[in-house]
């Protein structure tokens, strides 16, 4: 086990909406970071770009900078709704009948998640859903942009954790965010996730002004707050030391 999760069997589904705040592309990173770490190694992915709700502004593509973190463990739900869809659902029954559970961290919205898991329990009607599918939320923000039938469903036909927000800290999650650019020669330095920090860094950048500016990134800083839902799931939860803390353990 790693934390709540059994690395022998479950399936992590990672979503990221991208739209509209840059945190997305350095929470990209942060689980690219994670992963890289030897504690991580046969964890099953698979993420998804475009998990967006309701809300406006332009979607943040950045594909190179996916498959620069995931390889070919992420698909496009911007580029391709019902691939995306079909991705997961086919991952997360293979995991299910081996004995695994899913495990989604919603970088985003749960749209995206509600339409995964009415096909899981379409083509598998005698799951019990509930024990089977977990989802953890940090985000009101994300919760209100998502379309209120979707979220009702989620909450209702899977085990819904909301955790606290990843943008505070001391509230129980690790705080990954700073306005400090000290962080940054660390990250992208390093041998194996640098070049994901290096092209995270250089997304964001390009997409200021376009939508909201998020003002730590735009101050030099790092967000990458949405990981906190993933340092949950794997039991880091409590983790002090907030984006310092963050590097200390796994790079």
């Amino acid at each position: 086990m790693l934390g709540r999760f059994d690395k022998a069997k479950d399936l992590l589904l990672c979503n990221y909406d991208g739209k509209p705040d840059e945190d997305d592309l350095h929470a990209v990173a942060g689980l690219a970071t994670m992963l890289s770490d030897s504690r991580f190694s046969g964890v099953q992915i698979h993420c998804t770009a475009g998990a967006y709700g309701w809300q406006g502004g332009s979607f943040l593509k950045e594909n190179h900078l996916f498959n620069l973190a995931f390889g070919n463990r992420w698909a496009s739900a911007h580029d391709n709704y019902s691939n995306a869809v079909n991705q997961a659902v086919a991952k997360a029954r293979n995991a299910i009948n081996a004995g695994g559970d899913i495990w989604v961290a919603e970088a985003g919205q749960s749209d995206f998640t509600a339409d995964v898991v009415r096909q899981i329990k379409a083509q598998m009607p005698g799951i019990n859903s509930r024990a089977r599918i977990h989802v953890v939320q940090h985000s009101q923000w994300n919760e209100d942009k998502t379309t209120a039938a979707d979220l009702t469903y989620v909450r209702n036909n899977t085990d819904y954790k909301k955790i606290s927000d990843g943008n505070s800290s001391g509230n129980g999650t690790p705080g990954l965010t700073t306005k400090s650019s000290s962080y940054w020669a660390r990250a992208t330095s390093d041998n194996q996730v640098g070049p994901v920090w290096i092209e995270a860094r250089a997304a964001a950048l390009r997409w200021m002004g376009v939508n909201w500016d998020n003002d730590k990134i735009k101050n030099g800083g790092m967000d990458f707050s949405d990981t906190v839902e993933m340092m949950w799931i794997f039991g880091f939860e409590s983790q002090s030391g907030g984006v310092n803390g963050f590097f200390n353990a796994y790079l």
